[in-house]
């Protein structure tokens, strides 16, 4: 009876200077220019570092890569895969060649050859190994891709692969993207883009000018599409597949707030994916092997949640415990979580977040009169 006590008393200690934090963000930016065996493109180093710059004025942590080779490109998404913990947003820009085969999109490292059928193991970096990565942890993914352009070594592959060369198209193929996950290209599947003859290509000067904006994403690409379409007279049109589930806003302060479900899954999915680092089981759907969606109930998860810090687009915790299901009643499990989360967070105040894979979080009255302006949509 005592947690119950404990967690009934959190809402006359929160402190009353609420601050404003913003959502994690990271991206990986790469522009690969000098290819040592194709002529070398003009932009894409320019365009990277201006996207790299462009991203940090917006909050972004950025992982910047320029002319990778295949061990240097593969080093790069490592690193982006290591900070993407807790990450509410995950952003990948490439600029450089990239080629398409049996529908399957590669990126292409400077010391690429595709002098053999097998080049696309070993010389190339898969596209969905990229997006597979971000998916995994952020609620939202963005992807620019600027690699449409027309690739010499396509020619290569094409004669090291004989029969098989009817399976390598035009630009990059068409990519349906993960719930959560925007991808902008260049350009439409099957078509080049162009370099552009300034600084920046095309797509790339359109994008950095536009970030700029306090715009959402969708409105800013509407306005990248025809600043692309008027300034190659109608010859590239950026084309972009999309699943994102709210309007995002590269602007903090102009992203005011998640739904209340938005929430509670941005919440749910950033501790289990600290719980199960290296050990999810995909037939668990992300839930603990003891709190996963069929497991017996009664069940229930309490964390630390830190509301000084917590705004309505991000609840940051301090940490957390699961109750399995070896309690009597629905009672006993929501103490047993509550009083371990005590326990392991040095006398946190906990707080039920979830019972049974239901939401259940109950929300201080001061932090809600905080931030009721963000919080008319709940």
């Amino acid at each position: 009876m005592w947690v119950r006590v404990i967690v009934a008393t959190v809402l006359l200690l929160l402190p009353t200077g609420l601050c404003a934090q913003s959502e994690k963000r990271v991206a990986l930016v790469i522009g690969n220019s000098a290819y040592q065996n194709t002529p070398g493109l003009p932009n894409p180093v320019n365009d990277a570092s201006d996207m790299s710059a462009a991203l940090k004025k917006r909050g972004f942590k950025t992982i910047e890569g320029f002319d990778l080779d295949k061990q240097a490109f593969d080093r790069k998404v490592r690193d982006f895969s290591n900070i993407l913990a807790d990450a509410e947003v995950s952003l990948f820009f490439y600029a450089g060649h990239g080629l398409q085969v049996a529908g399957q999109n590669y990126l292409v490292p400077i010391d690429a050859k595709a002098e053999t059928a097998d080049a696309l193991d070993w010389e190339m970096v898969r596209l969905d190994l990229v997006q597979r990565t971000m998916e995994r942890v952020s609620s939202t993914s963005i992807i620019f891709l600027d690699a449409c352009r027309n690739n010499p070594l396509a020619r290569n592959l094409a004669r090291a692969m004989g029969t098989r060369s009817a399976e390598i198209n035009r630009g990059l193929a068409a990519v349906e993207s993960g719930v959560g996950t925007l991808i902008s290209f260049s350009t439409q599947p099957g078509n080049v883009a162009v370099d552009g003859s300034g600084r920046n290509s095309p797509f790339a000067g359109a994008l950095v000018k536009n970030i700029s904006s306090n715009s959402d994403l969708s409105t800013i690409l509407i306005s990248v599409r025809n600043d692309v379409i008027r300034e190659t007279q109608g010859k590239q049109v950026p084309w972009e597949h999309s699943a994102l589930r709210a309007k995002f806003y590269f602007s903090p302060s102009a992203q005011v707030s998640l739904s209340r479900a938005e929430l509670y899954e941005s919440l749910m999915r950033r501790i289990l994916a600290r719980k199960l680092v290296g050990t999810i089981d995909p037939r668990d759907e992300g839930k603990d092997n003891y709190y996963r969606s069929s497991a017996k109930q009664p069940k229930a998860l309490a964390a630390c949640i830190d509301w000084a810090t917590s705004t309505p687009i991000r609840l940051e915790y301090l940490g957390f415990a699961f109750a399995a299901n070896l309690y009597p009643t629905q009672s006993d499990a929501d103490e047993r979580a509550l009083s371990s989360c005590y326990r392991l967070t040095n006398g946190c105040l906990c707080t039920l977040v979830d019972r049974n894979d239901n939401d259940v979080i109950v929300f201080p009255a001061e932090w809600m009169e905080q931030h009721k302006s963000a919080l008319r949509n709940w």
